[in-house]
C-alpha cells in the first residue's frame, strides 16, 4: 500500500486532486481486490486517529462498498428508493427551475440532519431508470433534467456530501446510453477521458468529478448547473438571431473554454447549441468536453450524438460536425473551429448556416453561407473562413476567430482619427497643462488617501518558538490545514459574494481563521502560506470583475477583505488604489448627474 500513502500525500500537499485520488484508488483497488478490507480499515483507523480528513473517506468510501464490476456475479442494482421521504423528493425536484436569487441562505446554527439511508436490502432493477432510484447505493435521482445521443441526465443528490455536511448536496448524474455502455472499451476509455477533462478547471467548462459504473451501465457525474441549454435559447427567445453586441458574451465564453482544452491537446469534436449551457446567473459553460473526441462517424442529420460501437467508439453530430470528422482524420482544434463558426452563425440569425446539411452535403452541393449583413467585412470573414470546408483554408486557432469577430467599441473604431487629432493638441497641451498639473496630482492623491483609510488587520499573534511542535500538533495543524483546502476547493465562479465572504474570512472556523491559527504555532508553513495567497487572490480576481463591471464600491469592498488575508501584498494595494480612484470618480459622477 506504500504507493496509495504516496498518492494520499501528493493529494494532502496540492500536487493531485481528488479527481486523481479517486483514480489511484481504484487503479489500486482493481489490481488487488484481496487489498480492500485491509485498505478500507487502513482509511478508517487513520481518520480515527486523526491522522486524515473524515471528507477524504467519505469521498473514497463508496470504491469499498462493493465488489469490483468483473468480480461481481450480475449487475448490480439500481435500487428505487420507496422509502424517501416524500417530503424530501417534493422540495428537491423543481430546483433546477428556480433562479439564484430565490435560494435561501444555509443556516449555519440549523442542527444536524441525519443523511438518508435505505432501510431495506436494495432490490435489483432492469427496468428503465426513474426519479427515487438510487445509483451505487450513494446517488438517489431527483428527477430527469433530459436526455440525448449519450445519454439521460438526471439530477442526483449526493448522500455521501449529505454526510460531509456539504452545502450544496446536488450533482448531475449522466447514465450513458447503452450503444456506449456495451462497448468493450468504454469504461476504460471514457476514464481516462474524465480524467483529462478534469484537468481543465476552467470556468467555463462543466466540472466533471468522475466516472463509475453501476451493473452494466456507465455513468458520470458532474457539476449540477440551473439554466438551460443554448439549443432551446435558439428554438424560442434567439429563433430570429440577436446582434453581435449580445451573442458576444455566449461566443467568446464557448471560445474561451475550447482554447483552454486546446492549450492541454483536448480537442471537443461534438461541439453544438445542446452542449452548450447557459446558467441562470449568466455563466456559459460547455458540456461533454474531451468524452465525445473519442468518436467516428455515422451519417444523418439529427442534432444528437451518433455512435458507431466499432473496434472503437465514434461518434458526432452531422450539422456541426467538420469535414476530416466524416473521413476520420485525426482530431484536429479546426474541427472544433468549424462547429464554433455554426453555432455562431445560428446565434446571430437563428439559422445553420447551411439548413442543417453535413459537410458532406455541403461539398457534394457546393452550398455557400449567406452573408450576415450586419457584421462588417471583417467579422463576417472571420466567420466565412470559420466555416471553411478545408481546414488548411480555415482559420487556425480560436483566438483568430474571436479577434476578427469581436465587436470593436466606438473608441476602437476612432482610434486612428483620435490619434491624429491628439497629436495636433498635445502641443498645445504641453504649454497650457502644466500649471494644473501639481494641484491635480495633489487633489487625486488626497482622494485616494482618504479612500485607503482603512483598518488594517492585527498582525497574526506567534507563540514563543522555545517549544519544538509535537508529533500530535503537527498533525492537527497539517489538518487544518486541508479543511482550509477543502473549502477553498469548494469555491466556484458561481459561489454569491456573501456566501463567498462567509468560507473566507467572514464565518466561525473560516479559511482566514482556521490558516492564521497554524501560522500562530508554525509561521513558516509552506501549505498554509501559500492557500492565503489563493484566499486572498480569490477576493482579488473577484474585485477585478467587478471593477470591469464599472461595480467600483463591491470592488473596493471585496479588495479590503482580501488586504485582511494578506496585508503586505503590494499588489493588493495597488488594486485598493485603483478601486479608489474608480469609486471617486462614480462618486463624482453621481453628484454631478
Amino acid at each position: 500500500m506504500h504507493e496509495l500513502g504516496t498518492e494520499l500525500g501528493r493529494f494532502i500537499g496540492g500536487s493531485i486532486d481528488d479527481m486523481q485520488l479517486r483514480a489511484a484508488f481504484r487503479e489500486y483497488l482493481e489490481g488487488n481486490p484481496d487489498q480492500r478490507e485491509v485498505v478500507a480499515s487502513w482509511l478508517k483507523d487513520s481518520v480515527q486517529s486523526g491522522r486524515l480528513s473524515a471528507s477524504v473517506w467519505l469521498s473514497l468510501r463508496d470504491l469499498f462498498d462493493a465488489a469490483p464490476a468483473h468480480a461481481a456475479a450480475g449487475p448490480t442494482a439500481l435500487t428505487p428508493r420507496a422509502l424517501m421521504p416524500d417530503s424530501d423528493l417534493a422540495g428537491a425536484t423543481r430546483i433546477a427551475t428556480r433562479p439564484p436569487a430565490a435560494r435561501q441562505a444555509p443556516s449555519h446554527n440549523s442542527t444536524q440532519r441525519a443523511p438518508l439511508r435505505a432501510s431495506s436490502p436494495p432490490q435489483q432493477t432492469s427496468g428503465p431508470l426513474q426519479t427515487g432510484m438510487i445509483v451505487r447505493e450513494r446517488f438517489v435521482l431527483m428527477e430527469e433534467l433530459g436526455s440525448g445521443g449519450m445519454g439521460k441526465v438526471f439530477k442526483a443528490r449526493d448522500l455521501r456530501r449529505e454526510e460531509a455536511q456539504d452545502r450544496n448536496p446536488f450533482i448531475a448524474l449522466k447514465i450513458l446510453k447503452s450503444e456506449v455502455s456495451a462497448h468493450p472499451d468504454s469504461f476504460m476509455a471514457l476514464q481516462r477521458e474524465a480524467r483529462r477533462a478534469g484537468s481543465l478547471a476552467h470556468p467555463n467548462v462543466v466540472t466533471v468529478y468522475d466516472f463509475d459504473r453501476d451493473g452494466d451501465r456507465i455513468y458520470m457525474t458532474m457539476e449540477y448547473l440551473e439554466g438551460r441549454p443554448l439549443d432551446s435559447w435558439l428554438r424560442n427567445e434567439y429563433a430570429k438571431g440577436i446582434p453581435l453586441a449580445q451573442a458576444w458574451a455566449i461566443i467568446s465564453a464557448v471560445g474561451a473554454a475550447l482554447e483552454a482544452g486546446h492549450h492541454k491537446r483536448i480537442v471537443h469534436s461534438d461541439l453544438k447549441p445542446g452542449n452548450i449551457f447557459v446558467c441562470a446567473d449568466g455563466t456559459v459553460k460547455v458540456l461533454d468536453f474531451g468524452i465525445s473526441r473519442l468518436v467516428r462517424p455515422t451519417d444523418g442529420k439529427s442534432d444528437e450524438t451518433i455512435f458507431d460501437p466499432g473496434k472503437r467508439l465514434g461518434g458526432l453530430t452531422p450539422a456541426y460536425a467538420s469535414l476530416e470528422m466524416w473521413t476520420q482524420d485525426t482530431p484536429d482544434p479546426r474541427d472544433d473551429i468549424y462547429a464554433l463558426a455554426c453555432v455562431s452563425y445560428e446565434l446571430l440569425t437563428g439559422k445553420h448556416p447551411f439548413n442543417r446539411a453535413s459537410a458532406r452535403d455541403v461539398k457534394e452541393k457546393k452550398l455557400v453561407p449567406q452573408r450576415i449583413t450586419a457584421l462588417t467585412r471583417r467579422q463576417w470573414e472571420s466567420i466565412r473562413k470559420g466555416l471553411a470546408l478545408r481546414r488548411a483554408q480555415r482559420t487556425g486557432s480560436v483566438r483568430e476567430f474571436l479577434q476578427d469577430l469581436e465587436p470593436r467599441s466606438a473608441l476602437r473604431r476612432f482610434a486612428k482619427p483620435l490619434m491624429i487629432g491628439a497629436a495636433i493638441v498635445s502641443v498645445a497641451a504641453v504649454v497650457v497643462g502644466a500649471q494644473f498639473y501639481r494641484v491635480a496630482v495633489e487633489d487625486s492623491t488626497m482622494e485616494v488617501l482618504q479612500c485607503a483609510e482603512v483598518i488594517r488587520p492585527a498582525a497574526i499573534t506567534q507563540k514563543p518558538a522555545a517549544t519544538e511542535l509535537t508529533p500530535e500538533r503537527r498533525r492537527e495543524l497539517d489538518e487544518n490545514v486541508l479543511l482550509a483546502s477543502d473549502s477553498l476547493a469548494g469555491i466556484t465562479a458561481e459561489t454569491p459574494l456573501e456566501e463567498l465572504k462567509y468560507i473566507l474570512s467572514d464565518g466561525p472556523n473560516s479559511v482566514n481563521d482556521v490558516l492564521n491559527s497554524v501560522l500562530a504555532d508554525d509561521p513558516k508553513h509552506a501549505q498554509a502560506l501559500r492557500l492565503k495567497a489563493a484566499a486572498a487572490e480569490i477576493y482579488a480576481q473577484r474585485a477585478q470583475q467587478s471593477l470591469d463591471r464599472n461595480r467600483s464600491a463591491e470592488a473596493l469592498d471585496l479588495v479590503r477583505y482580501a488586504r485582511l488575508v494578506q496585508p503586505a501584498s503590494q499588489a493588493l494595494f495597488r488594486l485598493e488604489q485603483t478601486a479608489c480612484r474608480a469609486d471617486a470618480l462614480a462618486t463624482k459622477a453621481q453628484k454631478t448627474s
